[in-house]
């Protein structure tokens, strides 16, 4: 009797994993993708918009492809995903309720996975990402160099905080007044190394940014996010920084106007306040 009703339960259960194999497998992409973009949209804040080309279900995982992320007003793309492969280990899903997942960006990727219990966390390794084929970011001729990101990060979704480490190295930065918008002219900035570490914690963010080459900086403090309006994010960090000399001869007029943010070692050491859009920067008193 009891072997019978095994063999019921299996051969049941068996039946419903064809069935729900097949119906995952044969899912419309045209019907998944309106849904999987309006879930999005009602996420982010108003001014974005987010696209998905089309969704290919498989046996073991899905694949989203041609995820862009737009600006609504000037209807530029910001954001531009190749392709992100959710994969499906059965093991894993039915021991561990873990999912892996693949996002491919800008000739490099993202290489994570999401447990899904008791809390919604994810961490994730970012590898090999070229910047400067961002469209955005290309498009206004800030970065004369084909700089790579690397870096590893978490985030917990159920307490909304997390971790974040970058790397980018080979950074190369204009200094031409058409491309900065500043109203006078900069020698060209080369960053051999930039490394910054951040703390998530709601809408606070805690950093610390260090570079070397053209500026050795170290720069650390907080921001309180706005993710309806960055522009308005505040602002309480503070700098020191070293200029290679090289570098300081090359900055003409400038030169003399740092003695105003140099303190008693001869750094140059700022208090940067307020928001993104209008920053107050004084010199820093230890």
């Amino acid at each position: 009797m009891l072997k019978k009703l095994l063999l019921s339960l299996i051969f049941v259960f068996l039946i419903m994993t064809i069935i729900v194999c097949s119906t995952w497998v044969n899912l419309n992409s045209s019907a998944i993708v309106p849904w999987l973009e309006s879930k999005v949209n009602s996420q982010i804040p108003r001014q974005y918009s987010l696209t998905i080309e089309s969704v290919e279900n498989y046996l073991l995982g899905s694949k989203i492809n041609q995820v862009i992320l737009k600006d609504i007003t000037s209807n530029e793309s910001l954001l531009a995903i190749d392709s992100i492969n959710l994969k499906i280990n059965w093991i894993s899903l039915f021991l561990f309720q873990e999912l892996q997942y693949n996002i491919g960006l800008y000739e490099g990727s993202i290489i994570g996975k999401i447990d899904l219990f008791p809390q919604i966390k994810t961490s994730y390794q970012i590898k090999d990402i070229q910047i400067n084929r961002n469209a955005f970011i290309r498009k206004t001729n800030l970065i004369l160099s084909n700089p790579t990101l690397e870096g590893e990060g978490n985030f917990d979704y159920t307490k909304t905080t997390g971790n974040l480490e970058l790397n980018c190295s080979a950074l190369k930065l204009t200094g031409d007044q058409q491309n900065t918008n500043l109203p006078f002219l900069l020698p060209s900035t080369t960053f051999d190394n930039l490394k910054s570490e951040w703390s998530f914690s709601k809408n606070q963010a805690n950093l610390q940014i260090i570079s070397s080459g053209d500026i050795t900086a170290n720069l650390k403090g907080t921001m309180d996010l706005n993710f309806e309006r960055i522009s308005k994010s505040k602002l309480d960090l503070q700098a020191n920084a070293r200029l290679a000399e090289k570098y300081e001869t090359n900055l003409g007029f400038l030169k003399s106007l740092l003695v105003n943010y140099r303190d008693n070692s001869g750094q140059i050491a700022v208090k940067i306040s307020g928001d993104f859009e209008r920053p107050s920067i004084k010199k820093f008193n230890p």
